[in-house]
């Protein structure tokens, strides 16, 4: 059918995507199809969290896709949001407004481009895995002489040196890496008692949204996902890898706001899907005949008519999305 071709197309913009090392780079290209056989046997689950020291796969956005997750990433901007957050404690780091900050997993270029608005004085580092990301940040911050953009792996920072920055910023980054290989890399280009800035998941009612679905195309077997934005919700995981990397918490804050999505049905199913897509399309591919899609589109009007999160025709609105806050020092 023409759905089945256009989702099929998006799929291969995923397939497009980069790759770093060994490791899966975040969720298009081979994150969609291929990922390393340990990660594979990690056992996830709807709600719940990965051992740390389990490696995970690093979603990357590339092509179509990180089209639509650059309209998601700005939900981050609402009042209630991580971004306006992180410049409150980012004044504090930095109270003559000079500095220099390195961004991690910064999408399109935010909270960077904020940061960089906000503080003209400071230096702004943004990076990310994905260079299609990369590219939209380039692009957006062509009015801040005071930002650069370059490609980066979060647990691989070789181009910078030791105690380079005074402040590390991560929005919604170390849930999808190594995060011991992560963290030892944020402290390591930090300066003693530098400041790192970060925000993880603590509640996520689109896992909830990913459960439904799958059950109705694969039984109450369904695999679960692949990608785990909940991975580091379990209360005490962040603060032991954290101290294990020679971090001081200083400061942490918990705070809900909404995703707010005026999308056509189609575009609000796939952006709301991206972390099972790779998973409904090999069900797809395994079942011919069966209108896989259409069952998941049912389930989707479904759960989120059943949940509310339906306001209207193109009209969604996701409550109950709960992320933790942390401010913490560099130990020397």
């Amino acid at each position: 059918t023409g759905q089945l071709i256009e989702f099929r197309m998006a799929l291969v913009s995923h397939r497009r995507a980069h790759r770093v090392g060994t490791i899966i780079a975040r969720l298009g290209a081979r994150a969609m199809s291929t990922y390393s056989d340990a990660h594979s046997k990690l056992p996830l689950n709807y709600h719940g969290a990965r051992h740390l020291s389990s490696p995970a796969a690093k979603p990357a956005f590339g092509g179509d896709v990180s089209d639509m997750y650059s309209k998601m990433f700005m939900w981050s901007m609402h009042d209630d949001g991580p971004w306006k957050l992180m410049l409150t404690h980012l004044r504090r780091a930095l109270p003559t407004s000079r500095g220099r900050v390195l961004d991690l997993a910064s999408g399109p270029g935010e909270p960077s481009l904020l940061i960089a608005t906000e503080l003209p004085e400071t230096q702004v580092t943004s990076t990310d895995v994905s260079p299609d990301m990369v590219a939209k940040a380039v692009k957006r911050s062509e009015h801040a002489p005071n930002m650069t953009c370059e490609v980066a792996d979060m647990e691989a920072l070789s181009q910078f040196a030791d105690g380079t920055f005074d402040v590390v910023t991560c929005c919604y980054g170390y849930m999808f890496v190594d995060v011991d290989k992560a963290l030892a890399e944020s402290r390591r280009v930090l300066r003693p008692g530098g400041t790192l800035l970060l925000t993880y998941w603590v509640e996520m009612p689109l896992m909830g949204l990913a459960k439904s679905i799958m059950q109705s195309i694969a039984g109450e077997n369904a695999p679960k996902p692949v990608i785990n934005p909940l991975s580091l919700a379990e209360p005490g995981l962040m603060d032991e890898a954290l101290s294990r990397a020679g971090f001081k918490v200083v400061a942490r804050q918990e705070a809900t706001y909404p995703f707010e999505a005026r999308e056509d049905e189609e575009t609000a199913f796939k952006m709301l899907t991206m972390p099972i897509m790779n998973q409904m399309q090999e069900i797809v591919d395994a079942s011919p005949g069966v209108d896989v899609l259409g069952k998941a589109k049912a389930a989707f009007r479904s759960h989120m008519d059943a949940t509310g999160f339906r306001k209207g025709d193109s009209h969604y609105t996701i409550t109950g999305n709960t992320y933790c806050f942390m401010a913490c020092e560099r130990q020397a």
